[in-house]
C-alpha cells in the first residue's frame, strides 16, 4: 500500500480512495457514513473524522484535512470506518493500514 504525504499546515490535496470488496468491485456506500481514523506512531488518537462519499455507489471517499491534523509531523496509521444503513460495520482497507507521512514544514 502506497504511502499519502502531506506537508505540515497544508490542507490540500484531500486524501481519497476508492473502497473496494474483496473481488475488487466498488462498494455501494448508498447511506452508508465513513469516518477518517488515524493514530500516531504512539497510538494515541490523532484523527476521529466525518468523510465525504461522492458517489455513493462507486465508493470513492473523500477526507478534507483540517489545519489541526497537519499541524504535527510524522508518521501515521489510519482506515476508513464505515457504518452500513442496515447498522452493519466495516472497515478499510481490511488487512494493514493506511500509511499517512505528514512532512515536517519550514516554519516562517
Amino acid at each position: 500500500m502506497s504511502t499519502f504525504t502531506i506537508k505540515q499546515g497544508d490542507t490540500s490535496p484531500a486524501l481519497e480512495a476508492t473502497l473496494r470488496d474483496g473481488s475488487g468491485l466498488p462498494i455501494d456506500l448508498t447511506d452508508a457514513t465513513v469516518e477518517l481514523r488515524v493514530r500516531d506512531e504512539h497510538g494515541e488518537v490523532h484523527i476521529n473524522s466525518s468523510a465525504f462519499v461522492e458517489p455513493e455507489e462507486d465508493g470513492v471517499v473523500v477526507y478534507e484535512w483540517k489545519p489541526e491534523d497537519t499541524a504535527r509531523p510524522g508518521i501515521f496509521r489510519g482506515e476508513w470506518h464505515v457504518t452500513f444503513e442496515d447498522g452493519s460495520v466495516e472497515t478499510f482497507p481490511n488487512s494493514g493500514y493506511l500509511s499517512i507521512y505528514v512532512v515536517d514544514g519550514i516554519g516562517v
